[in-house]
């Protein structure tokens, strides 16, 4: 499946391969797409789907940044070329994090955008749905959420920015079954590892994907992912892409 310029590997035995410049993808002996490597962006291969290595070191030469995800859409792997931009970025980058007020200021406004977001979206399906109750309850978390604005933009440690967020996302996840018109499709709450229903698969799916796209659009301009604001660091965790998949 190719969508825009990502290359989505999704079939069990998948097998990508390098021929001249393209990438070609060949399901149980045969050859189903035939990609060119400068067309793209990203490869994204999930469960048992494999690559070569010629491949793998012919999409990291050219900023094809690879992704290997479990058939369940859990990250494992990325493959990806020398990093670019400048060091001094970089730095200036890490020197910011390590600054409370300034980590601060950038973890509020991430906070911000997200409960603004979900709140218009909210209203926006309370207007659209023809269930009076539903719409209700949908309304009533929407102003939940404009309420918190106000002490969010006053709100000047880290520790009370993350309450407010996890606060809006309670609040949010609380009524998401009632944004969700598709027969056969109901939300009882948010679950992980696993997710307990097909909402909740979905909504990690594209967790996965988004934040693999985060990643590489922080690395293709020189930033490091791992150094964020409002995600604390940890080994292994891709704070800055966390940071901006949360505004997402």
């Amino acid at each position: 499946m190719n969508i825009l310029n990502t290359l989505f590997v999704l079939s069990p035995g998948a097998y990508i391969f390098k021929d001249h410049r393209n990438l070609v993808v060949k399901i149980d002996g045969e050859v189903r797409i035939r990609v060119p490597i400068h067309g793209l962006a990203s490869v994204a291969c999930f469960g048992h789907a494999m690559m070569s290595p010629e491949a793998m070191g012919s999409s990291a030469a050219a900023g094809v940044h690879v992704a290997f995800f479990s058939q369940t859409g859990r990250f494992v792997a990325r493959v990806e070329g020398l990093g670019r931009g400048s060091l001094a970025l970089r730095r200036s980058q890490l020197k910011a994090t390590d600054d409370g007020e300034r980590t601060s200021s950038v973890a509020r406004s991430i906070v911000l955008g997200k409960v603004a977001n979900s709140r218009q979206l909210l209203l926006r399906r309370a207007r659209e749905t023809g269930d009076p109750e539903r719409s209700s309850r949908l309304s009533g978390a929407a102003d939940h959420l404009a309420r918190l604005l106000p002490s969010l933009q006053a709100a000047v440690s880290l520790d009370e920015i993350r309450g407010y967020e996890g606060d809006a996302a309670a609040r949010y996840f609380s009524v998401f079954g009632d944004c969700i018109s598709a027969a056969g499709f109901t939300f009882a709450g948010r679950s992980r590892r696993p997710p307990r229903d097909p909402v909740n698969a979905l909504l990690s799916f594209v967790y996965a994907i988004l934040l693999n796209d985060c990643v590489s659009a922080l690395a293709g301009v020189g930033l490091d992912p791992d150094a964020g604001f409002l995600h604390s660091d940890r080994p292994g965790r891709p704070s800055l892409a966390l940071d901006l998949l949360t505004h997402a």
